[in-house]
């Protein structure tokens, strides 16, 4: 599968390299090819450096793991056009959080979500919300002692889901919930929170959710 990661972080450089590693054909986008920082990240991940523009055309799956604050993914995304992402499946890894004098802040939220307004921006792609509420170290074979983690998602479109899933097992991970449509990424996107916050409250970074049923 052609999959273009949308960001140079950490989040970008851990899923380029787990799927290109796993045989799809990646490319790794981002606002300017020249950027010292930009070109060792894609070789870091081992894969091709593109634009944005470049990356959205050529992908089937399009990963956005760009940051949030100051217009920034809708930037990148405004850099290729909506018209690039039409009919793709767009995986958004985004969190709208910023840290703030008092502590980590939702700059989205209650009533509204990065997930809905990315699928508003996109009305004719298939936004799944997947990724968000975990550490970047984690996203590929999570191991916890407390058993195996969630990782939940949620978009419109089940298709779309369902391609999603399968590739997110492909990471090891065995237990993927869908939460419903995107709306749900009001809640999701809370639990990222909650997760940056339990680990700057202990100082250690090695948990995960897990839904408990009977």
């Amino acid at each position: 599968m052609k999959i273009s990661i949308y960001g140079t972080g950490i989040v970008g450089k851990v899923l380029g390299k787990a799927y290109a590693e796993r045989g799809h054909a990646v490319v790794m986008g981002t606002r300017d090819p020249n950027s010292p920082n930009s070109q060792a990240a894609a070789l870091a991940a081992g894969v091709p450096l593109l634009s944005f523009a470049e990356a959205a055309a050529v992908g089937e799956v399009i990963i956005l793991a760009t940051k949030w604050d100051g217009g920034a993914t809708e930037n990148a995304i405004n850099m290729a056009g909506a018209a690039a992402f039409a009919g793709k499946i767009v995986i958004d890894a985004v969190n709208p959080l910023r840290f703030t004098a008092t502590g980590l802040d939702l700059t989205v939220g209650t009533t509204d979500s990065a997930g809905e307004q990315i699928q508003r921006l996109l009305p004719a792609a298939h936004v799944v919300k997947a990724f968000n509420m975990i550490g970047a170290g984690h996203m590929v074979n999570p191991t916890f002692v407390g058993g195996d983690p969630d990782m939940y998602i949620c978009g419109n479109d089940d298709a779309a889901k369902a391609t999603v899933r399968g590739l997110i097992a492909e990471l090891g991970w065995r237990s993927i919930i869908d939460m419903g449509d995107i709306r749900a990424s009001r809640m999701l996107e809370v639990l990222a929170q909650l997760w940056i916050v339990q680990g700057m409250r202990t100082g250690k970074w090695m948990h995960a959710f897990k839904l408990l049923q009977q």
